[in-house]
C-alpha cells in the first residue's frame, strides 16, 4: 500500500526570514511586488535565498510523518493571465519541493496544476476527481491518500475533501 500525500498550496506554505508573505507589511510588499512576483525571485534565486526559506504548515506534518509516505503531491495555481493571478503558487510550488528534497531527502514530489479556476466549486470538483481516480487506478491500487487542507482557496480545500 503506497500512502500518497495530497495537499494544496497557499500563500503561506513557505516562510523567508521568518514569515510568511501575508504578515509582510504593506511597504515590504510593494517591494518584492506580487505573491507571484515575489517567488518568481525567491526561484530564481533559490541558492542565494534557500538558507532564509523554510517550510511552513507541511513541515508538521512531514516531520512526524516522512517516513511513512511513499509520494508527494502537491497542487499548486496557475491561472490564466487574464484572471486574478498574483497570488498563485506555481513558483512556491517549486520552491517548496526543492526545501521537501534538501530538508527530508525525499524525491517523490510532484506537482500538478489545477486546470480549474481556484473559486470555482464546480471546475474544481472535477479537477480533483479526475485527479483521484488517475491515482486509484495507477498500478497499485490501494493507494492510501492523506489529505492536508490547510492550503489552498476555501473552494479547493473544499472539493479535495469532498472528492477524497
Amino acid at each position: 500500500m503506497a500512502k500518497i500525500l495530497l495537499a494544496n498550496l497557499g500563500n503561506r506554505n513557505i516562510i523567508y526570514k521568518g514569515k510568511t508573505y501575508p504578515d509582510f507589511d504593506k511597504e515590504l510588499k510593494a517591494e518584492l511586488g506580487t505573491f507571484r512576483e515575489w517567488t518568481e525571485s525567491l526561484l530564481l534565486n533559490f541558492e542565494n535565498k534557500k538558507d532564509f526559506l523554510d517550510l511552513n504548515i507541511l513541515d508538521s506534518l512531514l516531520n512526524s510523518m516522512i517516513g511513512e509516505i511513499g509520494e508527494i503531491i502537491l497542487f499548486y495555481s496557475d491561472q490564466e493571465a487574464n484572471q486574478k493571478n498574483d497570488q498563485d503558487t506555481i513558483y512556491e510550488a517549486k520552491i517548496v519541493k526543492n526545501l521537501i528534497k534538501s530538508k527530508y531527502n525525499f524525491e517523490n514530489v510532484n506537482l500538478i496544476a489545477v486546470k480549474a479556476s481556484v473559486v470555482d466549486n464546480e471546475g474544481l470538483v472535477r479537477f480533483y476527481r479526475n485527479q483521484i481516480r488517475h491515482l486509484k487506478n495507477r498500478e497499485t491500487k490501494d493507494n492510501y491518500f492523506i489529505i492536508c487542507d490547510a492550503g489552498g482557496t476555501a473552494q479547493q480545500k473544499q472539493a479535495l475533501k469532498i472528492i477524497a
